[in-house]
């Protein structure tokens, strides 16, 4: 018999859950996961190496996304929630109510990170961990966050990077974290998938793909630069993520094609 659960657990008692546990906890595990990532993300362009930055990221959504994912699924991300509900992966109206914890949450996160070093000239330099489009040839001798690309992309290159990156950081979490057919949600390999984009689109578009993470740091630092780049790419991003899903790559319950025996 077929659980009437609403949101997206994974046990077997999913019948016996009560109103906090199919309510409060899921949107309680999604603001606290979105301030505790947005607060690491931020914090982790002070490292100020491209390697180490990546790692932070992923290390940050696989054990997070690993201790929520049987509550909310552990999604922290509103592209994320979009392309789980296109998907079949979640209810709208769960979704619904995600996004907006998930904003607040990624604002406070952002908001703890100025408040710890904004005493200092390192706030200034970082801006607050907003998303930075740096393929070109944006370059501050005196500022050696910024002091770190001589490539020059067009801002159409870098709207397409953006997608393509986002694309693959959701179909990781929807196979991995959302797919019948895996045995056990596996955070691990979505955090691994989140390292490799951000390392390798750090010094073109940023390495953005998280709306609710751009958003919040550009509200703390007031920049604002290209700002709409990391809003387009992981919207399309996720659509697209959620077409090959729902199409083609999908478990049988939720693939559109091939269910023919």
């Amino acid at each position: 018999m077929k659980s009437n659960r609403t949101l997206p657990r994974r046990d077997d008692d999913d019948d016996d859950l009560n109103v906090w546990e199919r309510y409060v906890q899921p949107i309680f595990a999604e603001f606290t996961g979105s301030v505790l990532y947005t607060f690491i993300a931020c914090l982790s362009v002070t490292v100020n190496n491209v390697f180490g930055i990546g790692i932070v990221h992923g290390f940050a959504i696989a054990v997070l996304c690993n201790a929520f994912v049987k509550i909310s699924g552990g999604q922290f991300n509103p592209a994320v929630t979009l392309a789980s509900v296109l998907s079949g992966g979640t209810k709208l109206v769960v979704g619904l109510v995600y996004l907006p914890f998930q904003f607040i949450g990624a604002l406070l996160g952002a908001a703890f990170v100025k408040a710890v070093i904004y005493q200092y000239d390192s706030f200034d330099e970082i801006h607050g961990g907003a998303n930075m489009m740096r393929g070109n040839r944006r370059i501050d001798p005196f500022n050696q966050y910024l002091r770190t690309s001589t490539w020059d992309f067009g801002i159409h290159s870098i709207i397409i990077i953006e997608i393509i990156a986002s694309c693959a950081v959701y179909l990781c979490y929807l196979l991995d974290n959302v797919d019948d057919r895996q045995p056990h949600r596996a955070p691990l390999y979505y955090g691994m998938g989140v390292s490799a984009v951000v390392i390798a689109t750090y010094f073109t578009a940023g390495g953005g793909f998280n709306p609710a993470v751009s958003f919040a740091a550009a509200i703390s630092s007031g920049y604002w630069n290209e700002h709409y780049v990391y809003w387009a790419g992981p919207i399309v991003g996720a659509l697209i993520a959620a077409l090959l899903y729902r199409v083609i790559l999908g478990d049988r319950r939720k693939r559109l094609l091939g269910k023919v025996r």
